[in-house]
């Protein structure tokens, strides 16, 4: 049982739901603390005409710099629009921009409702993964009772849901304790996920750094799909 761990952050990359895709089960961790410059609440685009600008952002409003499971998701119709808006500037010209665009009106509910930053960027991930086809089973780290830290929190996380490996970003290793895992009987694995995007940028006309829009509006959904499900992945996989 292979399980992974990610904030909920607002259309991630497509690397995300490579990882998604890996994990038997995927945690929301929605009950830590986010701030102003959080990717929980943005995200990096295209810039106009697709020109790559990585300093270009989807930003939503959020009402404090709490947990992510207690912050309010401020849109309104208005914020809804100027979304659709950016998008059409950025991607008009892209060749799927009308799967994107369309993902977007299909659920324009969600953008409208009021609801909890967690809840709505969950909700928009996982129908994003039942979109590309992910079997994945998800489950948030709020309704774990507890009150341990950093590498014995993630470990208790793992345990609650009967993990034997726990699937990490390349990055975490360089503060994570690695023997708190090896230990308790759990498999570290490290997903190489710079090589895999990197791959993919010699291959196809896209930049995978960049959120799952734009993914979406370059390559369309099949392609996305096909990118993530498709993909010799045991090459990027260490373990520990």
């Amino acid at each position: 049982m292979r399980v992974a761990i990610h904030q909920p952050n607002l259309f991630p990359w497509i690397g995300y739901f490579l990882k998604i895709h890996l994990a038997d089960v995927f945690i929301f961790h929605d009950n830590v603390s986010v701030n102003k410059r959080s990717y929980t609440h943005r995200c990096r685009i295209g810039t106009q005409k697709n020109s790559r600008n990585k300093d270009q952002f989807v930003s939503f409003r959020i009402s404090e710099e709490s947990k992510i499971s207690d912050i309010s998701y401020l849109q309104s119709q208005e914020d809804f629009t100027s979304l659709k808006v950016k998008l059409k500037n950025v991607y008009g010209h892209a060749p799927h921009f009308n799967e994107l665009s369309d993902f977007i009106n299909k659920h324009s509910t969600l953008f409208l409702s009021n609801q909890t930053l967690s809840k709505f960027n969950s909700q928009i991930i996982m129908t994003i993964a039942k979109e590309l086809g992910l079997k994945t089973t998800f489950v948030f780290s709020s309704k774990l009772a507890s009150t341990k830290k950093k590498d014995d929190h993630n470990l208790a996380l793992v345990q609650w849901q009967n993990g034997t490996k726990y699937l990490s970003g390349l990055g975490a290793k360089e503060y994570q304790n690695e023997c708190v895992f090896s230990e308790a009987g759990i498999t570290l694995e490290y997903l190489h996920s710079l090589d895999y995007l990197q791959e993919f940028a010699s291959k196809v006309p896209f930049d995978p750094s960049l959120s799952i829009l734009d993914a979406v509006g370059i390559l369309g959904w099949e392609k996305v799909k096909e990118c993530i499900t498709e993909f010799e992945i045991a090459r990027f996989l260490k373990e520990v």
